[in-house]
């Protein structure tokens, strides 16, 4: 406990404010509270070094590595191999209770896998690209989770998994190219599932867990265009199945583990919510739906075409969001998890009908912001309140690009929207100032 602190409890305790055993009771507390504090940062230091520390090992062994045998080159290329294992089974043996040596050790050991495999390949000239080495990391570092109990060699093979699955599976950046599907990287993400649902379990879960969902939620969106099957006719099914996960998202965020979490560490409703408004905005062009009616005029002979992977997770959302909505009344539905449908309707019911799509996509934005502008208002969050506002402003500045609207109503636009955001946030800290006014009476 700090020094401040342990002054002002006996401040209060000899103002009669609070009694000696409270006292004693407040010490114990975060007596019991500083060792987990300082174990957390002890832990994350010692990963940072081990990192540091394979670095430098690498950077000398490689400043004179020309001048070196091949049989000198391969016992120094196994050498931080068998030091980072003799680390890890001396922490299993000696140190099994520290959670500090263990994740330094495995990272260790991770690091040295990947010097290894890297060097055996160049000494031999073993042929094979990054993919491949990155999967054979992967497939060597995956028994260490479970057996050093390492959530930070988990967290690194997540983002091995996901670059693996990139350079495999995307030729470019929304191209219909189909290249090679990786299913390595499922295999893997449900082989580190176990992991993550031990962490689940923690009370109350730790920062290895929250990080796990920020990366889990990333992955998931980075990796899904590259199992949407890749066809012209199946051009909205990728939007659709984006909107869909999103929707998951936030049926996720509102699990009570998940719910209770601050904002920073609840990355599903962060991601969830800018991806549908992200998708939302982009469709309120009409230069898509355009598109979208020229291909479905081209292709309406060849029958309505149907994504197994955007129909299996709109079927995923559908069964997802009729459990949520089971245990909510009907006045607290969560609007924006509604998207997903919104969408889907919208897109494969008005393929011939741009204009009407565009009003659409505009009417639920705009029927988001005011969700958000009453949510914030009655849960008094300055926060929430000029997010709804902002989703208006973003609003009235892309149709300041995209319509033939004079210039004197983009200007009482603006204005509006300006004047919006001031009379709102006033009204806000007003309420409060009349709340803390009763409150001191």
């Amino acid at each position: 406990m700090s020094q401040r602190l342990f002054k002002d409890l006996n401040e209060l305790v000899d103002a009669n404010i609070i009694s000696a055993e409270t006292a004693s009771q407040i010490d114990a507390y975060y007596q019991r509270k500083s060792p987990a504090s300082s174990n957390r940062l002890t832990a994350t230091l010692s990963v940072l070094g081990a990192l540091l520390a394979g670095a430098g090992i690498l950077l000398i062994v490689g400043h004179n590595w020309e001048r070196l045998g091949k049989g000198v080159q391969t016992i120094l290329a196994f050498t931080p191999l068998a030091i980072a294992q003799a680390f890890c089974l001396f922490a299993l043996l000696h140190r099994n209770d520290s959670q500090t040596w263990k994740e330094a050790t495995a990272m260790f050991l991770s690091l040295a896998i990947a010097s290894c495999i890297a060097l055996i390949g160049q000494i031999y000239q073993v042929s094979g690209g990054l993919d491949s080495f990155l999967l054979t990391w992967v497939a060597l570092c995956l028994p260490i989770v479970y057996i050093m109990r390492s959530s930070s060699v988990s967290l690194l093979l997540i983002g091995l998994i996901t670059w693996y699955a990139c350079l495999t599976g995307y030729n470019a950046p929304f191209s219909y190219r189909q290249l090679i599907i990786p299913y390595w990287y499922p295999a893997t993400i449900l082989l580190l599932a176990p992991h993550y649902f031990r962490l689940a379990r923690q009370s109350p879960p730790g920062n290895a867990f929250h990080l796990h969902n920020w990366l889990f939620a990333a992955s998931f969106a980075i990796t899904l265009g590259i199992f949407m099957e890749k066809d012209d006719r199946l051009f909205e099914w990728l939007f659709i199945g984006y909107t869909c996960l999103f929707g998951i998202y936030l049926l996720i965020a509102r699990l009570p583990l998940i719910k209770q979490q601050k904002l920073s560490a609840n990355p599903f409703i962060l991601i969830g919510t800018g991806g549908i408004l992200v998708i939302f905005l982009t469709w309120s062009f009409n230069w898509l739906w355009i598109e979208l009616a020229s291909n479905n005029q081209h292709n309406q002979d060849e029958g309505f075409a149907v994504s197994i992977t955007g129909l299996t997770l709109l079927l995923a959302w559908a069964y997802a969001y009729a459990r949520s909505a089971r245990k909510l009344p009907l006045t607290t539905w969560d609007i924006p998890s509604l998207s997903p449908l919104v969408f889907a309707a919208g897109v494969l019911l008005l393929k011939n009908n741009p204009i009407i799509g565009i009003l659409l996509c505009n009417a639920w934005l705009l029927l988001l912001s005011v969700y958000y502008i009453r949510m914030g208002a009655i849960k008094d969050h300055l926060g929430i309140l000029n997010f709804g506002l902002a989703i208006f402003a973003s609003i009235a500045i892309l149709r300041f690009f995209d319509s033939n609207m004079p210039f004197i109503w983009r200007g009482l636009i603006f204005l509006a929207t300006g004047a919006g955001f001031f009379i709102a946030n006033n009204l806000i800290l007003r309420k409060r100032k009349r709340m803390a006014k009763n409150a001191g009476v």
